[in-house]
């Protein structure tokens, strides 16, 4: 990706496959099934967030933020995994979460564009990892017309956040795909990362469902 909007994208990239394909409460893979108090099907997204880039604790939890309501407007909820517990053998099984990395710059070996802000390595589903790039997203902030945001801990939290929604939709659909608009746009600007609202896109909704279609496979197959 190299920068994005509004969470509602996200939101119609998973919610629509939610509602109308899923029914497993497996709770075994980085996508799980489960049925809140009114029986509706929620989807819960494990993710393990470390950060590679000495981010500020208060840009950080913005990110986060960000990631969670972007979920959480189509009824997903985003469960945050104990990183000390994986590091001393307590945490969840491995294929139970995906990793999500801040990093401040790629690695030179992926020969990505300039101005790419995350990636999402790997042909397996779901993808063990993705990454977002500190410096690329600062980058599109402040050589943008929106400079001011780069400096403002919420809105660069914000930006961040969508860049990492962004690739960990990517991790949780079988194949790559960018959108003309909305959150899974392949090219963004400050404006964007930074703005309130974006266009709900039916070709996100249409990646969603398949999917999440083939993560709800996954979860009968293991069971």
């Amino acid at each position: 990706m190299n920068r994005l909007p509004r969470s509602e994208s996200v939101v119609a990239v998973v919610l629509l496959g939610l509602f109308l394909i899923l029914g497993s409460e497996d709770t075994s893979h980085a996508a799980s099934f489960q049925q809140d108090d009114g029986g509706a099907e929620v989807l819960t997204v494990n993710l393990a967030y470390y950060d590679t880039a000495g981010l500020d604790p208060e840009v950080a939890s913005a990110m986060q933020s960000e990631v969670v309501a972007i979920f959480a407007q189509v009824g997903v909820a985003v469960e945050w995994v104990d990183t000390q517990a994986l590091a001393n053998g307590s945490g969840p099984a491995e294929n139970s979460y995906v990793k999500v990395m801040l990093s401040a710059a790629p690695y030179s070996a992926w020969k990505l564009p300039v101005g790419t802000m995350g990636h999402a390595p790997g042909e397996e589903f779901p993808r063990p990892a993705v990454y977002v790039f500190d410096s690329r997203v600062r980058g599109a902030l402040e050589g943008g017309k929106r400079k001011f945001v780069a400096a403002d801990p919420e809105m660069m939290g914000r930006a961040l956040g969508r860049a990492m929604a962004h690739e960990v939709v990517h991790a949780l659909t079988p194949e790559p795909f960018h959108t003309r608009s909305g959150l899974m746009r392949a090219a963004q600007d400050s404006q964007t990362l930074t703005c309130r609202e974006v266009e709900l896109d039916d070709k996100s909704v249409a990646e969603a469902r398949r999917g999440l279609t083939a993560l709800r496979e996954l979860s009968l197959g293991a069971e």
